[in-house]
């Protein structure tokens, strides 16, 4: 029987791994609670093109972390348009698994 499915959630803000690109934007690097596997990363790929907001920024799953490009002034709320993501994400993972077991 495969284990319980746990939420992926956004643990800390990589600082390290984050840097000012040009324009006054920044690529911030958030580790994940977990590695994604491959089927969550499509899925939050979905949900993330289904977010409607303004401006809408570039985000990505890359080497198992959340990358976001976005101006600084901008991060608040991209935070939580990247939250509901994820949450829509791990829902509907979560749904998919049951329906294949």
């Amino acid at each position: 029987m495969p284990a319980e499915f746990i939420d992926i959630v956004i643990k800390e803000l990589d600082e390290t791994e984050s840097y000012q690109r040009s324009g006054g934007f920044w690529e911030k690097v958030f580790k994940l609670s977990t590695d994604p596997d491959d089927k969550w990363v499509q899925i939050f790929l979905e949900a993330w093109a289904g977010v409607e907001q303004f401006p809408k920024r570039h985000a990505r799953i890359e080497n198992h972390q959340l990358v976001t490009v976005c101006q600084l002034e901008e991060l608040e709320g991209q935070m939580t348009a990247l939250t509901s993501a994820l949450e829509k994400t791990n829902l509907t993972y979560r749904s998919r698994e049951r329906g294949q077991a």
